[in-house]
């Protein structure tokens, strides 16, 4: 019984839907300033979008070096075998959730092969990726609106 109250996740609460590593080298756009942080595990961010923006960025990054299936690039997300990441689940949850939005919901697709390589102007697709790690990582759905204001921050 949870008598009424709302968890929170981590990644919720640190506007850090995918749950970047904090790193006093990434000077993200919408970062939390290091005075101001809480967490000294993970990246903090003064809104979704920022935090949207900051995984778009490194999505793109993977994308760009060779990194570009979504099975390739959970697994350089979240390796195996560091900090407990359970690298099979996410993959297999990115991909079904991934093949869920595009086909049945977005009517994007009329199949989806998670194998094949996407590229990183594709905002359906990535925003597809992108909502599926979220989901994974922090038990959260970004809105439309977020998504969308992460690529014009971007």
């Amino acid at each position: 019984m949870d008598n009424g109250k709302c968890t929170i996740t981590r990644g919720v609460r640190n506007c850090n839907p995918l749950n970047i590593k904090y790193s006093e080298r990434n000077k993200w756009q919408g970062k939390v300033p290091d005075r101001e942080k809480k967490d000294q595990v993970f990246e903090e961010f003064r809104s979704m979008e920022y935090g949207l923006r900051a995984a778009l960025k490194l999505i793109t990054k993977y994308c760009l070096e060779g990194t570009d299936t979504p099975r390739a690039i959970v697994k350089r997300w979240a390796p195996a075998g560091v900090d407990g990441n359970p690298t099979k689940a996410y993959v297999a949850y990115v991909e079904k959730r991934m093949e869920l939005l595009l086909v049945n919901e977005w009517k994007y697709a009329l199949d989806f092969d998670p194998k094949r390589r996407i590229s990183y102007t594709n905002r359906t697709v990535i925003n597809a990726l992108l909502t599926a790690m979220s989901e994974f990582e922090s038990r959260y759905t970004p809105t439309d609106f977020e998504l969308s204001q992460a690529w014009k921050l971007v």
